[in-house]
């Protein structure tokens, strides 16, 4: 082939799958102008096939040899009629392309995710030029699930033909993910009453979003509002009296109340129960609030949520899940839903969070969020500074993520992102930290712990840095320049550090000789309170910690000072002594922690 002068079209006879084959093709690949298949003499199954290892080898040798080859692989397919001579094309032609897409997609998709390597970035360009003029969707082959997918890799939309039309409700909703890639909808002759009635249905359920972008829901904005924020037992509660009806938008958790009269509202976080979401194919949206309120005086709650204005196109994504105190749970719909909140009319008060429903998220091929990326400086200790880095959705507070950092100091930046629930995201740090920290699964988390996704040690102790998150395809999806503050003086950070141990060895010192007042068989019922309850959203100690300690007090209270970090240790103790009816011991303790000052650390959270 060297010796012609010119490329030429190369196609490809009876498919072999050997490695030598695979990677002796390529050796052809500078002397081909286009790639093209004999759909006669090979499955199309089986030419896909052969594409995605030839993808791979290629993939392979450009990181060995820094060669453009996935570039120069791709050129060779973006011809109008791929994978075909156009001289085959015939009635079934359109058919064929668009199975041997799917295949191809589907089967590059699953390599990728197998491999590590990337390979659809470079199988887009072949879409965005060879993808079929008219797609046709039959929603009852399970293929066309994976649709979607392709559409959103071409540059424009393109007109769709839709046939074996189904009225089932999932047929409805599937095919609602295909409208943000459609110019136009056709039916074929043989299904136009059914499809005519089924594009009604669609409307209808596109309507009943009730996306508000140019109508409020309220004549009058939420006014917000800043509760009384405390600790109560390790977790953050929220209290405030309104004056009188109105909407008030609460500025640490975004929800909103619309209020009939005057009256106080407490509200805090609590854990999903994950029995009942189990049972009912539910997974949470947000954080599930307790609140407390007279009867009657919230007319209706605004619940905070994280999805993008795509997700909101599939009717039935969200709920509402009201929790009673024995546990039981139903679901409410929404009123309406805002491109921020899920509106929800409020029968009875108790728990209360968002939902998603399984079925319609798993129909959902892109799920994208809302998300944020908060960043917490470690206290200065030895070597060079700390940062723990995490990747949430945007509805989670800032205050129910600060109580598990309470020792670190939140450093405030734009936190604004898109995050897609089940990719891998990575964190990468200019100037480099000592080791890139390893690429993390983003999942859909909703406490009751937050712990870093990423912990990055930096090497010296840099004014700034500059922070960048990448997702699995290695596409910048955050970035930011961070000014790190001061590291304190030697005298200040020796005093602090000083301080810190003094009040750690009291707390240890007071809470041993408050234990050593207990029975032996009081003293067991103490520990079994450490193991078995959690306290707020903190887990209970692991039973095979205490059986180590071997009963011994001092070994004990080293574990609650370990858990419970420092000062919440000696509110955990005040706790469970309480419920032990051990009042006296419990007051004791009390008083000396007033006597000496010491405050939870929960109860400065950094805003």
């Amino acid at each position: 082939m060297k010796l012609q002068p010119e490329k030429k079209p190369v196609e490809l006879t009876d498919c072999s799958h050997g490695e030598s084959e695979v990677k002796s093709f390529l050796q052809c690949l500078p002397f081909i102008s286009e790639l093209r298949f004999d759909h006669q003499s090979s499955d199309l199954h089986e030419q896909s096939r052969f594409l995605v290892n030839l993808f791979c080898a290629a993939a392979e040798r450009e990181q060995q040899t820094g060669e453009k080859m996935l570039e120069m692989l791709a050129s060779v397919c973006r011809y109008e009629t791929f994978p075909i001579w156009d001289e085959y094309i015939d009635d079934d032609y359109v058919m064929y392309q668009r199975d041997f897409f799917l295949d191809l997609y589907s089967q590059m998709k699953d390599r990728e995710t197998k491999s590590g390597l990337s390979l659809l970035p470079s199988l887009q360009s072949v879409f965005q030029s060879a993808a079929p003029k008219v797609w046709t969707i039959k929603l009852s082959e399970r293929k066309t699930s994976i649709l979607p997918e392709v559409m959103k890799l071409q540059p424009e939309k393109k007109p769709v033909e839709l046939t074996d039309c189904s009225h089932g409700e999932s047929e409805v909703r599937s095919f609602l993910q295909f409208l943000p890639f459609i110019s136009q909808l056709r039916v074929d002759d043989g299904t136009s009453e059914a499809s005519e009635q089924q594009s009604c249905d669609s409307e209808e359920e596109m309507a009943e979003t009730h996306l508000s972008e140019d109508k409020p829901e309220l004549k009058e904005s939420p006014s917000s509002f800043r509760p009384e924020m405390k600790s109560e037992h390790l977790q953050v509660s929220y209290r405030f009296r309104f004056p009188g009806p109105g909407v008030f938008q609460c500025s640490f958790t975004s929800l909103v109340f619309v209020m009939s009269q005057e009256a106080e509202v407490l509200y805090r976080t609590r854990p999903w129960p994950e029995s009942l979401l189990h049972l009912s194919s539910k997974t949470p949206a947000g954080m599930l609030f307790n609140i407390q309120c007279s009867e009657g005086a919230i007319n209706q709650l605004h619940l905070p949520h994280c999805e993008t204005k795509e997700a909101l196109c599939f009717n039935g994504l969200l709920s509402v899940a009201h929790i009673t105190d024995d546990d039981e749970m139903t679901i409410l719909q929404p009123m309406k839903i805002t491109d921020t909140h899920v509106l929800v009319d409020v029968p009875h008060l108790s728990a209360l969070g968002l939902i998603w429903d399984n079925f319609c998220r798993f129909f959902q091929i892109n799920q994208s969020v809302n998300g944020q990326v908060l960043l917490y400086l470690r206290p200065p200790g030895r070597g060079p500074p700390t940062l723990d880095v995490l990747l949430l959705c945007r509805n989670i507070p800032l205050s129910e993520v600060s109580k598990d950092h309470a020792d670190s100091e939140y450093i405030k930046v734009s936190s604004d992102c898109i995050l897609n629930v089940g990719y891998k995201y990575s964190a990468h740090c200019e100037p480099k930290s000592s080791k890139n920290p390893e690429p993390k699964l983003f999942q859909n988390m909703y406490g009751p712990n937050f712990h870093p996704t990423f912990v990055v040690y930096l090497t010296t102790n840099p004014e700034s840095l500059t922070l960048i998150i990448k997702d699995q395809h290695g596409t910048e999806v955050w970035k930011h320049d961070i000014y790190l503050p001061d590291p304190p003086s030697s005298s200040n950070s020796a005093r602090h550090t000083s301080d810190t141990l003094k009040n750690e060895t009291s707390i240890k010192d007071e809470i041993l000789k408050t234990l050593k007042h207990l029975t032996k068989d009081n003293f067991e019922e103490f520990m079994w309170h450490l193991k078995h309850e959690s306290f707020g959203n903190i887990s209970p100690i692991q039973e095979a910690d205490l059986e180590n300690a071997n009963a011994k007090r001092w070994k004990v209270v080293g574990l609650i000072l370990q858990h419970f970090r420092g000062e919440g240790a000696l509110e955990v103790t005040i706790m469970v002594l309480k419920k032990m009816d051990q009042n006296n011991l419990a007051e004791s303790l009390e008083n000396w922690a007033h006597n000496l000052k010491i405050l939870s650390p929960l109860s400065e959270l950094p805003f």
